[in-house]
C-alpha cells in the first residue's frame, strides 16, 4: 500500500508545489490550492486504500483460517458463493482444508494395514457407549472382547512380516464378516484385535474346532459370551490355505462386561486385559472371563515380580542341582542345576511360578547371568575339593540367546571361576529355534568354539525338525520326559524314543533320558542303548550341600538303591558342610 501510495500521489503533489511556486498568484490563493489538492489526495488516498482493502480481505480471511486450524484444529468458515478469483480461492482453500482433515483423522483414528479402528477409536467409542447406558434407567450389558493371536513374534521370525501382514488382513476380514458393522471391530496394535458387542451378536456360530475352553459363569448372557468367544476362536484357527495351508493360528481372548467389570473404558479394557493374560497362562486357544478374583490374582503376580527384583540382591535364590548318571556303573557323570526362590514371607516359590514372571519382565537375563556364575564356581569348588569331575548343565533362557554378547559373558565367568570349558554344559529347548535362527546359529556355534557342549533339551516335544540338528552345533538330545514317562504303557511313546535313539546315533549325538522314576523305565531305557539318565528314580534335585556328600559316596547306586530313599535320607539328615557362597566367586 505505502508502495502504491508513493507512486501515484508523490509526482502529483510534486507537480502542484511546482505549479504554486511558479505562477504569480496571492498567498491566499495559493494556500486554498494546496488544502483542496491536498483533501483530493486524501480522500483518493481513502479510496485506494478501501479498495485494496476489499481486494485483499479475502486473502487476509484465507490466511487467518490457516492459522486457527493450524494451531487449534478449527475447520474454517469462509464465504463460498463468490465466483471471482478472492472466492475461488476461499472456497478452494475451505474444501481442501476439510478434506485434509479428514484424512488426518483417519490415519489418527484407523490401522494403516488392516482399515479397521484403532486403539483411541474404539477406546472412544466404548466410552460413547457406556455414558449412552449411563443415562438409561435400565442397563444394557456391554461386552468388550481382546483377542490375542499366539505366537505371532515367532511367526513372523519364520515367514517374515509379508506372510504375517497377509496373515493380520485375512484375520481381520474373518472377525469383521463375523461381527458385523453392529459392532465395534478394532485393531490394538501388533497381533491384538478388540471388539465391542452390543447388542449380543445373533448369528450361527461356525462349525466348531477341539480346542480348550473355560467356562465359569452359567447365566443365558455367559452362555451367549462363551458361544461367541468359542465361535472366534474357531474363526481363527480355520487354515489360510490362499497364504500357507501349514500355517496354524491359535488365539486367546479376554471378555470384560460393563457395568458389572467396569463403569468407563479404562476400566473395562484394564479388565478384559487381565482376562486374557488369564487366558494365556493356561495355554493356547482359550478364553477367559474378568473376574474380582482375577484382579487379586494379578496383584500378587505384580508383587511377586517386584519382589523377585530384589531376590538377587538379597540372595534369595538358591541353586539345587539333579545328578545324571551312567546306569552301567552307577556313578554320577553330570549335574543339571534348577534355580530356586526363598522367598522371606512366602517359603519357596515353585520355578513354576516365577520363571514366566522372569521371563516377562526381563529379569531372567540377570537371573541367568548368576545361575552361570554359581553353577561354575560350584563345580569349580567341588573339583577343588577332590571330587569327582563332573559335567554342569545350565539352561540357557531366549532373553540369553538373543543376547550377541553371551558367548563373551560365557567366556569371562569361566575365567573369573576357573572352571574349564570340558566341564560346563549348556541346553537350549526346541521352541529357541524359530527366532532369528542366523543369528541364534552364530550365537550357539560362538559357545561351541569355546569348547562348551550343547544339548537340546526336551527333543521331540517342540518345532522337531532335522535340519535344526545338521544345522546347529549340538552334542547331546535330551529325550523328554513325556516320552519317558508314558513308554512302559504307551507303543507310541516308546516307538517314538526308540526313533530319537536310532536319530542321535545317526548323528553322533550323546542322549539323556529325562524323567526316570521307576524301575521299569529304567529297564526299558536300557533295552534303548541309553546310558545317561536323570530322575527321581535316583535322585531329586539337592541343595549344594546334599549334593557335596553324593559326590563323596564312591557308588551310591551300585545296588540298584532307589535314589528317591538316599535323597530322603539326605533331606532328613541334613550336612554340616557349607555351601558355596558369594564370597567364593571372584
Amino acid at each position: 500500500m505505502v508502495v502504491a501510495f508513493a507512486g501515484t500521489h508523490i509526482p502529483l503533489l510534486t507537480l502542484l508545489f511546482y505549479f504554486v511556486n511558479s505562477t504569480a498568484v496571492e498567498a491566499d490563493a495559493k494556500l486554498q490550492i494546496v488544502v483542496v489538492a491536498l483533501l483530493a489526495t486524501l480522500m483518493g488516498t481513502g479510496a485506494t486504500l478501501l479498495a485494496l482493502h476489499s481486494l485483499l480481505s479475502p486473502i487476509g480471511l484465507t490466511a487467518r483460517a490457516l492459522q486457527s486450524y493450524r494451531h487449534q484444529k478449527l475447520l474454517p468458515t469462509l464465504p463460498t458463493q463468490y465466483t471471482d478469483d478472492a472466492g475461488v480461492l476461499m472456497a478452494s482453500t475451505s474444501q481442501t482444508l476439510r478434506q485434509l482433515d479428514e484424512f488426518i483423522q483417519h490415519v489418527e483414528d484407523y490401522d494403516n494395514l488392516t482399515g479397521l479402528p484403532n486403539r483411541k477409536l474404539l477406546k472412544s467409542q466404548l466410552q460413547k457407549e457406556i455414558l449412552e447406558q449411563q443415562k438409561q434407567s435400565s442397563k444394557q450389558q456391554i461386552e468388550f472382547f481382546i483377542i490375542d493371536i499366539d505366537g505371532f513374534k515367532d511367526l513372523n521370525a519364520v515367514e517374515g512380516t509379508d506372510v504375517g501382514d497377509r496373515l493380520l488382513r485375512a484375520i481381520a476380514h474373518r472377525l469383521l464378516s463375523y461381527t458385523g458393522k453392529s459392532s465395534c471391530l478394532a485393531r490394538l496394535g501388533n497381533d491384538e484385535f478388540a471388539f465391542i458387542q452390543h447388542p449380543p451378536i445373533q448369528q450361527n456360530p461356525i462349525q466348531q474346532h477341539p480346542i480348550q475352553h473355560n467356562p465359569t459363569l452359567l447365566t443365558p448372557d455367559a452362555v451367549t459370551l462363551q458361544t461367541t468367544a468359542q465361535t472366534l476362536l474357531n474363526l481363527i484357527a480355520q487354515p489360510y490355505a490362499e497364504i500357507n495351508p501349514d500355517i496354524c493360528i491359535t488365539a486367546n481372548i479376554g471378555i470384560a462386561a460393563y457395568p458389572t467389570d467396569g463403569e468407563s473404558a479404562d476400566s473395562l479394557i484394564a479388565n478384559a486385559y487381565t482376562a486374557l493374560q488369564q487366558a494365556k497362562q493356561g495355554g493356547r486357544g482359550r478364553y477367559q472371563f474378568y473376574s474380582a478374583e482375577l484382579t487379586e490374582a494379578l496383584q500378587k503376580r505384580l508383587k511377586l515380580a517386584n519382589d523377585l527384583r530384589l531376590a538377587i540382591e538379597k540372595d534369595q535364590l538358591l541353586l539345587h542341582y539333579q545328578p545324571r548318571v551312567d546306569w552301567r556303573s552307577g556313578q554320577i557323570v553330570g549335574v543339571e542345576c534348577l534355580v530356586r526362590w526363598q522367598h522371606p514371607d512366602l517359603g519357596m516359590v515353585s520355578p513354576v511360578t516365577f520363571i514366566p514372571i522372569a521371563e516377562e519382565t526381563g529379569l531372567i537375563t540377570p537371573i541367568g547371568e548368576w545361575i552361570l556364575r554359581k553353577a561354575c564356581a560350584q563345580n569349580k569348588a567341588w573339583q577343588q575339593a577332590g571330587l569327582p569331575n563332573i559335567t554342569v548343565a545350565v539352561n540357557l533362557s531366549a532373553r540369553q540367546i538373543e543376547d550377541a554378547a553371551l558367548a563373551n559373558f560365557v567366556q569371562m565367568t569361566l575365567a573369573e571361576t576357573g572352571l574349564a570349558a570340558d566341564f560346563l554344559e549348556l541346553e537350549v529347548t526346541e521352541s529357541l529355534l524359530i527366532g532369528d535362527i542366523e543369528h541364534t546359529l552364530s550365537v550357539l556355534e560362538a559357545l561351541h568354539d569355546q569348547g562348551i557342549a550343547l544339548a537340546l533339551d526336551d527333543f521331540g516335544t517342540g518345532y522337531s525338525s532335522l535340519s535344526y540338528l545338521r544345522k546347529f552345533p549340538f552334542d547331546i538330545l535330551k529325550i523328554d520326559q513325556s516320552f519317558v514317562r508314558d513308554m512302559v504303557h504307551s507303543a507310541d511313546a516308546a516307538e517314538v524314543i526308540r526313533a530319537i535313539v536310532a536319530l542321535a546315533k545317526g548323528l553322533r549325538l550323546d542322549l539323556i533320558a529325562e524323567g526316570i522314576e521307576t524301575e521299569a523305565q529304567l529297564e526299558q531305557i536300557k533295552t534303548y542303548d541309553c546310558h545317561e539318565i536323570q530322575g527321581y528314580y535316583y535322585s531329586r534335585p539337592l541343595p549344594a550341600e546334599q549334593m557335596t556328600e553324593l559326590l563323596k559316596m564312591p557308588n551310591p547306586w551300585r545296588s540298584k538303591v532307589e535314589g528317591g530313599a538316599i535323597a530322603s535320607n539326605l533331606a532328613s539328615n541334613p550336612v554340616t558342610m557349607p555351601a558355596l557362597t558369594s564370597s567364593n566367586i571372584r
